[in-house]
């Protein structure tokens, strides 16, 4: 592994976790954004007309706008960090210096958020992007970065993770505009009316089990008795977002999860596994 690549991520992160630190004010990309553009920035709120290639300031970071979907504009997230670019990445030049957008996945971005309009892509670096998304071709090697596998001991992969989990809130944003999918609650909340609908399942009289590991279409379940920690364990690159639904006698409660693991801590609550996994379902 790159030592040059490793002391880059060290001061990603340091720099990362100064900025999650700070409650009063907000320094992450869009003030190092800033810092590296060769003119003064001057923008204003805007209702944008769709244009593919657009950059915005979104939230706490730049966003490039690829497209449109019902109450969002659709796009991805776009670093500076350009060591940690990978074939899947679309690396393209901004007012003299290089950035890259990570394209492993689309956000689904609130129209009435995308206002703080910075600029757009250059006709060579816009053609190149309407090629891949309206065109579905693949990004030639010219505007990508290094070919890696999906490995998480790559530095490049714990990078993107670690960005991923800054916009996990706009990856998740696609799901609720799927028709079957009830309301989505926080995970917190999920929760905690998870374990309450457990507490009050009328088994049926066959139910009785000892099997502590069920298998699921796409998920394991087991239920540790002796420390009352119930884990779900999904089949699924970590970072990706699914969404959890549970069924309990006509009633689903719903969720995103982006991580592969989660736990429920339900301390002296009966639980039948074979049971349950019945009612869970996982979509990807």
């Amino acid at each position: 592994m790159s030592k040059r690549l490793e002391k880059i991520y060290a001061a990603y992160l340091k720099l990362k976790d100064k900025d999650e630190g700070l409650s009063t004010q907000k320094k992450g990309d869009y003030k190092m954004f800033l810092n590296k553009l060769k003119r003064p920035v001057k923008y204003s709120k805007i209702t944008p007309e769709y244009r593919l290639g657009e950059l915005f300031f979104v939230d706490d970071f730049i966003f490039l706008l690829t497209g449109e979907a019902e109450d969002f504009y659709t796009g991805f997230k776009v670093s500076e960090w350009v060591d940690f670019a990978t074939h899947e990445d679309f690396v393209f030049e901004f007012d003299g210096n290089k950035w890259f957008a990570i394209m492993e996945h689309e956000l689904y971005i609130p129209r009435n958020e995308v206002i703080h309009y910075i600029g757009e892509l250059s006709e060579e670096y816009s053609d190149v992007l309407f090629e891949y998304v309206v065109g579905e071709e693949k990004l030639p090697t010219k505007y990508t970065g290094l070919t890696i596998p999906y490995d998480n001991n790559y530095i490049q992969v714990k990078f993107r993770q670690e960005e991923m989990k800054k916009v996990k809130h706009y990856i998740a944003n696609q799901f609720t505009i799927i028709d079957d999918v009830p309301p989505l609650y926080e995970f917190h909340v999920f929760k905690d009316l998870f374990i309450d609908k457990l507490k009050k399942i009328e088994y049926p009289k066959a139910a009785g089990s000892y099997v502590s590991t069920a298998k699921g279409e796409n998920f394991i379940l087991n239920y540790d008795k002796s420390s009352g920690i119930l884990t779900l364990l999904i089949h699924k690159d970590k970072g990706n977002p699914s969404i959890l639904k549970v069924n309990f006698d006509g009633e689903e409660l719903t969720c995103v999860i982006v991580d592969d693991m989660v736990t429920f801590e339900l301390n002296d609550i009966y639980v039948n596994i074979e049971y349950l996994v019945n009612r869970i379902k996982i979509i990807r």
